[in-house]
């Protein structure tokens, strides 16, 4: 079992890592979302994405759930929209 302050590691770089798809990793985002387009609809619904991060994969995707141990990065999910 994991508990609160092995998940609040990732707490204070969420903010960065969600940064990082916008400007250096903006090929990278693209790409690894056309590869799951590629394969998703060929797989049944509900979709869970576990370690959904800020969601930004999670919304890109229309995956249905995103989980993640970090409260940070659920918060900017939620912003996105994902449950």
């Amino acid at each position: 079992m994991t508990n609160r302050s092995e998940t609040a590691l990732f707490d204070p770089l969420a903010s960065v890592y969600d940064e990082w798809f916008e400007k250096d990793g903006e090929l990278i985002f693209s790409i690894e979302v056309r590869a799951f387009q590629e394969i998703l609809d060929s797989l049944p619904r509900p979709w869970v994405e576990i370690g959904a991060g800020s969601g930004r994969f999670t919304h890109a995707l229309g995956i249905d759930i995103g989980l993640d141990p970090s409260v940070r990065l659920l918060e900017i999910a939620q912003k996105r929209g994902v449950t």
